[in-house]
């Protein structure tokens, strides 16, 4: 197994060592068939591939340098888009009102009377405080009240965030302004059924009594 030559099949022709080269984001790409076409790795001055991983969302949004074993094929697969400039303002607020599969937020939220907006935590890259502002400038256009909308963290059993943690994801105005809440996986939840195997489902009470709800998250991989 140690031999820098060996080849052995782990199935659909993949060698061992190409499969210990790719990334948990290789392995799902190539499972879903859904990824560009695969590039090779750059190589470092030593010989050893490497690929460049982009982390540390809210701490400094850094790339870092992952390395592997000279003799290793490494490679690189992006989704669709990878490449594509972010989306602007304008394309965020046109989504809201020309959603697909759904009917406008302003009239989802007509009729209603109080909020509950669902957040994920920093270890998430989800730029929340871009999509917040026109979000509530629909929900003011069907008439509703800034005083009835809250925040609530939803970070699983993550730890609580504390106030900065919140300014860096929502920004500054939001935690002035409004009610912000950290879930709490002990305390304070209410049980709405039961899985197929016989499991208790509770959900925030916050979240539960709210007239409307919307879920702010992005997805990691991990």
């Amino acid at each position: 197994m140690s031999d820098e030559n060996h080849t052995e099949s782990i199935g659909n022709g993949m060698s061992r060592r190409k499969f210990l080269g790719m990334s948990a984001v290789g392995l799902t790409s190539a499972a879903l068939h859904s990824f560009s076409r695969p590039a090779l790795a750059e190589v470092d001055r030593s010989g050893r591939p490497y690929a460049m991983v982009r982390t540390a969302e809210f701490f400094g949004d850094a790339e870092m340098k992952l390395t592997f074993p000279p003799g290793f094929e490494v490679d690189v697969l992006r989704i669709p888009g990878h490449d594509a400039p972010g989306v602007t303002d304008e394309q965020i607020l046109t989504a809201l009102r020309e959603p697909v599969g759904t009917e406008p937020l302003a009239d989802i939220a007509a009729g209603k009377k109080t909020v509950c907006i669902t957040f994920d935590d920093l270890t998430r890259p989800t730029p929340t405080y871009r999509i917040i502002q026109p979000l509530l400038a629909e929900l003011r256009r069907a008439g509703i009240k800034d005083e009835n909308i809250i925040f609530q963290s939803s970070p699983g059993s993550h730890s609580a965030m504390y106030q900065q943690d919140m300014v860096a994801k929502l920004g500054a105005d939001i935690v002035a302004n409004y009610a912000c809440w950290n879930h709490d996986p002990f305390h304070g939840n209410v049980e709405v059924g039961t899985t197929p195997a016989g499991n208790k489902v509770e959900l925030n009470s916050r979240f539960v009594n709210a007239d409307l709800k919307i879920c702010l998250h992005g997805i990691k991989k991990h």
